[in-house]
């Protein structure tokens, strides 16, 4: 099992950094945590991004992204190196930067035992391989930031975790086989223009699939319009959480429990719509069969009734009375007499073994579709029930809501309403904009069951040219292989999400007084339902329980990644071991919160490095975590000034550490080791 460790990190004239500063990490894996205590402005979060820049050249979080020198430097470049060890080797990652041409250049060393370096090629391929940039965020974890970014915009993290469940190679292939598909249609068009049913059928696939990419777009260009709506909701949300009167506040706890209770319906009628749209395109060719089969049934019984069909007199069986000249009844059948020519009438009404099965076979079908039909109608019925009993809930909360509302109005409080009525539009038009995006699903949908009717066509029409067929089968074998791989990633998919649901569900018990009931939704979501059936989403449930929701699944994706980091043998790829290095996680948690965020992490980690200013340690996190600290570290403030009792100490086993000592003479920021 190879996994990737930070060593050191040596940083130079970037940003708050003036001059040079180095920091090791505990690479014990006994000892397997690096704690560094640290104000805010003193460069914990600015750390974080130096080890973010150094391997993938990008600063996130900064705003001014070109202004990297230490604006006291005096110099033109700033650099931070980045030693690893990875399979047992170790590397430095170094990267430099100019602030005269606003450009960068990284270079990669192998570090051999007497700290020689030698130069490594595809720098940035090999980083990549080793940390992927996109699963960056996830290891290198700014807390707050992103637990708030993760739980309101889940759907910007979507492809990011399922690299971590180790889908990404098995999607690739998938892709990479439509596009072989695709290409084969376009041959497949070309030579079958003798054959009029497979070049019709080539050209439906053709305008189909292009109608499907249209709706894509369209879809694409939809959400982003529901992501502007739910900024403006946010915001609006915001203001009116912020209000100090008390009616509002007492209004808008009203308001929110009638909301999640809407919003919690609305969910399960999306859910119960997709169910009945699925039921419609299961069976709905049943109905049809029925009518159908009904008509041809009815057909055969006219003509049995005015002998217009076969009659069950066997012909085999009048051949061999003809034959024996003999009647069933023994009496004997002379040619050309009465009798003889009677039996011999019988020949060209006389069934055949063939025409008998397929009139058992017509008059089996109409009971399968008869059945198939009654099932469908059942479960139809019991959906649309279910259905109806939703929209009637959501209109009665709906009339709650509105009269929460125009309570809140009455308030006159005119910045209040003026962002009651902000975030009203805009959740109207999210719903909109919603319910557009389910009716571009069901329209892809009906376009993509088009798709699959003209592509059967090409598999019972085997071409009459040589290449043609090679092709249509090829065709044939990728539709495998895919439903193959497809059906594989949604197992695995179901026993990730339920591996990684109860690792956060264990989680949260451990940590919160109140039960919560933890699921996992579209784009990985994370609901925390209360016992109440409310789902509490974001601010709803306190910046506290979103900080410790948002951490609690990351370090349970890291944990599941971690327990597939040999899964050599499988479509997916292994899991990605690397340090779980975290800025602020517990700012919004209370001390329990924080001693059990603390032991979830120290059990589903290998190498952690945390970055906490004073107010986030108490005195009992040392039980907690002493005996797995490694290395230890505090930030001296000297740009601050700061005399007596103002002067913050950072207090460990009994023992005060300055937090701030001031001297223009020394760089801003000074790191210091605690041993």
């Amino acid at each position: 099992m190879s996994e990737l460790i930070f060593k050191k990190l040596q940083i130079k004239d970037f940003r708050v950094y003036r001059g040079e500063h180095s920091i090791e990490f505990s690479t014990n894996p006994d000892k397997k945590l690096t704690l560094v205590h640290a104000e805010n402005s003193t460069g914990k979060t600015t750390m974080l991004n130096a080890i973010k820049w150094c391997l993938y050249g990008e600063t996130p979080d900064f705003e001014d992204k070109k202004r990297l020198v230490n604006s006291q430097s005096g110099k033109n470049t700033c650099s931070v190196k980045l030693n690893f060890i990875f399979d047992e080797q170790e590397y430095q990652a170094s990267r430099s930067y100019s602030q005269l041409d606003k450009k960068s250049a990284l270079n990669l060393f192998k570090v051999n035992q007497y700290g020689s370096l030698t130069p490594e090629n595809e720098e940035q391929a090999l980083i990549n391989g080793l940390l992927p940039k996109e699963l960056s965020n996830f290891f290198l974890f700014a807390g707050e930031q992103f637990a708030k970014e993760y739980i309101d915009k889940p759907e910007n993290h979507r492809r990011a975790i399922r690299n971590i469940l180790g889908f990404d190679l098995a999607e690739r292939a998938i892709d990479d086989l439509e596009k072989i598909k695709k290409d084969n249609l376009a041959k497949i068009k070309s030579l079958a223009k003798e054959n009029s049913e497979i070049s019709a059928a080539t050209k439906e696939i053709e305008k189909f699939e292009k109608l499907v990419e249209g709706l894509d777009e369209e879809k694409n260009n939809t959400k982003k319009e529901i992501d502007i709506q739910k900024e403006i909701i946010r915001i609006a949300q915001q203001n009116i959480d912020n209000s100090d009167h008390k009616s509002v506040k007492k209004l808008r706890v009203i308001l929110k429990t009638q909301e999640n209770s809407r919003d919690t319906q609305k969910k399960l009628l999306v859910e119960k719509l997709k169910i009945k749209n699925s039921l419609i395109a299961s069976y709905g060719y049943c109905i049809f069969g029925l009518k159908f089969s009904k008509s041809t049934s009815k057909f055969i019984e006219e003509k049995e009734s005015d002998t217009g069909m076969p009659s069950d007199f066997g012909r085999t069986f009048v051949n061999r009375l003809l034959k024996n000249n003999e009647c069933c009844c023994g009496r004997p059948l002379k040619k050309n007499t009465i009798e003889y020519k009677k039996i011999e009438s019988l020949i060209d009404t006389a069934t055949t073994q063939k025409v008998n099965d397929k009139i058992r076979y017509a008059k089996g079908i109409e009971d399968d579709f008869a059945h198939k039909s009654k099932e469908f109608i059942e479960k139809l019925s019991k959906i649309e029930t279910q259905i109806t009993n939703i929209e009637t809930a959501i209109s009665g909360h709906e009339a709650g809501i509105e009269d929460t509302k125009n309570q809140l109005k009455g308030l006159k409080d005119a910045d209040i309403t003026k962002d009651i009525v902000a975030r009203d539009n805009a959740m109207n038009e999210k719903s909109k904009l919603e319910g557009r995006v389910i009716s571009i699903d069901e329209t892809k949908l009906k376009f993509k069951n088009r798709i699959a009717e003209n592509e059967r066509t090409l598999k019972i029409n085997p071409g009459k040219n040589v290449q043609l067929d090679k092709f249509q089968k090829m065709n044939n074998f990728i539709d495998n292989i895919s439903e193959t791989i497809q059906k594989q990633l949604s197992i695995t998919e179901i026993a990730a999400v339920k591996t990684i649901k109860d690792n956060v569900q264990n989680n949260i018990d451990k940590s919160m007084k109140s039960k919560f009931h933890v699921s996992i939704g579209e784009n990985f979501q994370l609901n925390i339902t209360t016992s109440a059936g409310h789902t509490i989403l974001g601010s709803d449930g306190g910046r506290g329980l979103t900080q410790l929701t948002s951490l609690s699944f990351v370090t349970a994706l890291i944990s599941h990644s971690k327990n597939r980091a040999n899964n050599k043998k499988t479509i997916f790829q292994p899991g990605t071991i690397a340090p779980f290095v975290i800025d602020a996680p517990f700012a919004e948690m209370d001390a329990d919160n924080q001693s059990n965020a603390l032991r979830f992490l120290l059990s589903q980690s290998h190498q952690i490095i945390l970055f906490l200013s004073s107010g986030q340690w108490e005195d009992q996190f040392e039980e907690v975590v002493g005996n797995d600290i490694g290395k230890r570290y505090y930030f001296i403030d000297h740009a601050k000034e700061e005399t007596g009792s103002t002067v913050k100490k950072l207090r460990i086993k009994g023992e005060n550490y300055p937090l701030s000592d001031f001297n223009p003479d020394k760089p801003a920021t000074e790191i210091m080791e605690i041993n």
